[in-house]
């Protein structure tokens, strides 16, 4: 370190910032990474922060305008939602980290103008969880295609999550197909399938069946998730 020279005003270097953003090999030598004088490192850190927080804020900004423009898709009346639209875009606009995906925002939506309260990315012990709605006890997960073979009760995050909420919550997964297909039904979705999971675990000794939930990993049409106790 003592000979390296820092890579913006050439004087002798001691710090390399970008060495913090490699949580996997924290054993790679510093010469790997580039190096800063304690002046410029500073006011590389304070730049790249602020590119963040603009990266955050055009992403979420896009976000919001998918989420309406899916909505433009469904068959509804736009003009009923514009209150509920309004509501979302000022709440992501001054809260950009509390949505992942224009899905999430459009649910948002939709909750938003069935009069429902909820909170986003709420945190549940060490887990944060895309959207919770107290006044029914559930927690709302907007899962996309990368969730097909996370389903129901079987994986341990869904424990966890119900161990810490206490007794009579539950979970609803509802794929991101769904939602954008018809948001309007959302509401009612989420508590009849809430319904049909406590009726299970009252069967089942308060667990959902393993082999229902084998049966569900491995669906003979494109439908999978949460959505099969609708039917």
């Amino acid at each position: 370190m003592q000979d390296r020279l820092c890579w913006v005003c050439g004087k002798p270097a001691t710090e390399t910032p970008t060495k913090s953003d490699n949580i996997f090999y924290s054993d790679v030598p510093e010469t790997q990474y580039r190096a800063f004088c304690p002046r410029c490192a500073s006011e590389y850190m304070s730049k790249r922060n602020s590119d963040k927080t603009l990266y955050l804020i055009i992403k979420t900004r896009l976000m919001i305008e998918r989420a309406v423009r899916l909505l433009e898709h469904q068959p509804v009346n736009i003009d009923d939602y514009r209150d509920a639209i309004l509501k979302a875009t000022e709440y992501f606009s001054n809260h950009p980290n509390k949505a992942d995906s224009a899905d999430e925002i459009l649910a948002a939506i939709g909750l938003l103008n069935e009069g429902v309260h909820f909170q986003m990315q709420a945190k549940v012990g060490k887990r944060t969880v895309d959207i919770l709605i107290p006044g029914i006890k559930t927690v709302l997960e907007v899962d996309g295609e990368r969730h097909a073979n996370r389903l129901y009760y079987d994986n341990e995050r869904d424990k966890e999550i119900l161990k810490d909420l206490g007794d009579g919550w539950e979970i609803v997964h509802i794929k991101t197909e769904y939602i954008e297909q018809n948001v309007k039904q959302l509401y009612k979705a989420v508590t009849v399938i809430r319904s049909n999971k406590q009726l299970l675990r009252q069967q089942n000794n308060g667990e959902i069946p393993e082999g229902f939930s084998k049966k569900a990993k491995k669906p003979k049409s494109p439908r999978y998730g949460d959505e099969l106790l609708l039917d």
